[in-house]
C-alpha cells in the first residue's frame, strides 16, 4: 500500500508539473482541484489509527487520486469513504467528509 501511495504521489506530481508548465498556462482549466474544510489530517492509510502525516489547513487544495471504503469514521458526516490525495503537504489519505468540490476519481 505504501508503494502504491508513493507511486500515485509521484504520478500526481509529474502530472501537476506538466499542467503548470503547459503552453496554455492555465492549470485550473485542465484539472479539478478539491479542498479541505475545516481542517483535516493527512493520514498514512485510510484508518483513524494510522499515523498523521500533516494537518491540512482550511482551504488546502488537494488532487483526488482514488478512493476506497474502509473504516467508518466521523467527520463532517459518518462515512467509510477515504480519498488518496496529493497536496502541497504531500500525499496520503483524507476522510471524504473533509473534502469539498469532489470530482470523479477511480477506485484504488
Amino acid at each position: 500500500m505504501k508503494r502504491l501511495l508513493m507511486a500515485l504521489g509521484l504520478l500526481a506530481a509529474v502530472a501537476m508539473s506538466a499542467l503548470v508548465f503547459s503552453a496554455s498556462g492555465s492549470a485550473s482549466s485542465q484539472t479539478q482541484w478539491s479542498y479541505v474544510s475545516p481542517y483535516a489530517w493527512l493520514k498514512s492509510c485510510p484508518y483513524t489509527w494510522c499515523s498523521n502525516r500533516a494537518l491540512l489547513p482550511r482551504g488546502t487544495g488537494v488532487i483526488m487520486l482514488c478512493w476506497t471504503d474502509s473504516q467508518w469514521a466521523p467527520g463532517n458526516y459518518w462515512s467509510p469513504r477515504w480519498f488518496a490525495v496529493w497536496s502541497y503537504y504531500g500525499s496520503g489519505w483524507v476522510h471524504s467528509s473533509y473534502v469539498y468540490n469532489q470530482s470523479w476519481t477511480p477506485h484504488c
